[in-house]
């Protein structure tokens, strides 16, 4: 199963927060970022609604990264 690289922010705090990265393994994208959140989640949305970043490395180099956002 591949590993994943979850950061999670939250622009709706007081000041707004960001998690450390944190490496899970899942099957895909979305269920990595589940892993860690209980928010509602979508591909497309506005910057201030950003939840997750999840990225996969192959070796050094990037291979996957998505960024889902707060469904309104």
């Amino acid at each position: 199963m591949p590993k994943y690289t979850v950061t999670l922010y939250d622009f709706r705090a007081k000041p707004p927060s960001v998690t450390l990265p944190q490496t899970v393994e899942a099957p895909e994208p979305m269920s990595a970022a589940r892993q860690l959140t209980d928010q509602p989640l979508v591909l497309n949305g506005h910057f201030a609604n950003l939840v997750a970043e999840v990225t996969r490395y192959e070796g050094s180099e990037l291979a996957q990264r998505v960024m889902f956002y707060r469904k309104l």
